[in-house]
């Protein structure tokens, strides 16, 4: 195991299981993201995405709205080489076909949907 995937095991131990047991970099750990007045959950996803060089969005569902808002950082993002995987699903019909055709488009995405 490389350094780094130790960091990382360790670091989603550490927030998931024990802090005390398991060290790890802050900037390693899980956090729970939402929005507030004072924090939007897609600031994170845009830092994120501007340092990544490969990215896995696992979503229960994806609405023309995030779609709309996501498209011109992902053509960003292709035009820099980095590619990305959204694994979503169709649970109770929420997402809509629309959605499903505009992700498979985007050249430098895999889309899998979960039945």
């Amino acid at each position: 195991m490389t350094d780094l995937q130790t960091e990382l095991q360790n670091s989603a131990l550490a927030g998931l299981v024990d802090k005390e047991r398991y060290i790890s970099q802050d900037e390693y750990l899980p956090k729970l993201l939402f929005n507030t007045s004072e924090d939007h959950v897609k600031t994170h996803l845009d830092e994120e995405l501007m340092t990544c060089q490969h990215f896995t969005f696992a979503v229960a569902f994806i609405t023309e709205a995030v779609l709309t808002m996501l498209k011109p950082k992902l053509a960003d993002l292709a035009l820099k080489g980095v590619t990305g995987r959204i694994l979503t699903s169709n649970y109770l019909s929420f997402n809509n076909p629309k959605v499903f055709k505009e992700l498979l488009k985007i050249p430098n995405l895999e889309v899998r949907v979960l039945k």
